[in-house]
């Protein structure tokens, strides 16, 4: 997605396009020199390679933290990705189910934090203490409800899906 092109066809301005991805494309060329140094003179695959990496990873920085969550919500609607998490199924008996989530639901925060993955949900209803209760936001039928779930195994399904910001 970091092409000049995709960036401004997703309504990012085009000089913050060129900007994002020389930076973009200067990272990617250091781990790169990175791979290529680190073949010639054998240590590929060994902790000092992997602290370099880390190192030059540490220097990048994700699309969605260069454009903020509004601006990267529009990107991805725009450049017609997926940027909302659907639940597909809320298995019988989950704390899913327990709260009233619903088949459907389109799941707009966790813990007051936007999500757009659904890898994102994945990890976050992992972090913090098991069981502590969080909200979560979901749009269901033009509404916007929230809900208070316990950390850790919703039991859900999920699928991804478009939503206009």
């Amino acid at each position: 997605i970091y092409n000049v092109d995709s960036l401004i066809q997703g309504g990012i301005a085009p000089g913050l396009a060129d900007d994002i991805v020389r930076r973009k494309n200067g990272i990617e060329l250091k781990r790169l020199e990175l791979q290529d140094h680190a073949t010639r003179d054998g240590y590929i695959g060994t902790q000092r390679y992997l602290d370099e990496l880390d190192e030059i990873n540490r220097a990048d920085i994700s699309l969605r933290e260069e454009l903020g969550d509004q601006r990267y919500d529009e990107f991805l609607y725009n450049s017609k990705q997926n940027n909302r998490v659907r639940i597909a199924s809320v298995m019988l008996g989950s704390p899913a189910e327990l709260a009233g989530l619903e088949k459907n639901d389109i799941v707009l925060s966790y813990d007051n934090k936007r999500v757009f993955e659904w890898q994102e949900l994945k990890d976050a209803t992992a972090q913090g203490a098991l069981g502590e209760y969080v909200s979560l936001s979901v749009y269901r039928d033009g509404e916007i409800y929230s809900f208070s779930v316990p950390r850790g195994t919703l039991g859900v399904q999920l699928g991804a899906t478009r939503l206009a910001p």
